[in-house]
Parts: C-alpha cells; structure tokens; sequence
C-alpha cells in the first residue's frame, strides 16, 4: 500500500476517503486470496497506473480503470 494506492483506492470511491494504510492494507487483505505472487502482481498493476494516470493532477482519459470511476468523476479526497 502506498500513495499510487490511495489515490486509486479514493479517487475511485473504492474506500473512505480518510482511510489510512491500515484500512487500505485490510481492504486488499480481506479481498484478496493470501497470495504473495498476487499481491505482487497487483502491487505492479497500480504503480503502473499510478504513474501514468492516477497522478497527483489525475489523468484519467485513456486510463484502464477509467470506466470504473463513479457517475460522477472522480471522488475529491483531499
């Protein structure tokens, strides 16, 4: 879990936006078989994402989980 992570998670609606690590930790755990590879795999996936969409200024069009983001855009966190 790291800021890639949050970003995605909140912008998206998928957790609390005042979630802490442990909250966003828990919401992959709990989701989740108990795979490192998995984990790892996932881990890889939103870095990807992070870097190239879910920037500190958001670029969402183009992004893989663009469709996946509430009727409304993106969910205002800060």
């Amino acid at each position: 879990v790291d800021a890639y992570t949050a970003r995605v998670l909140k912008r998206h609606g998928w957790i609390e936006p005042e979630a802490d690590y442990h909250a966003m930790q828990e919401h992959f755990e709990g989701s989740l078989e108990q795979d490192a590879d998995l984990f790892n795999e996932y881990h890889a996936l939103i870095v990807r994402v992070g870097k190239e969409h879910c920037r500190p200024k958001p670029k969402c069009a183009g992004c893989p989980l663009e469709c996946l983001l509430p009727e409304g855009g993106i969910v205002d966190w800060r």
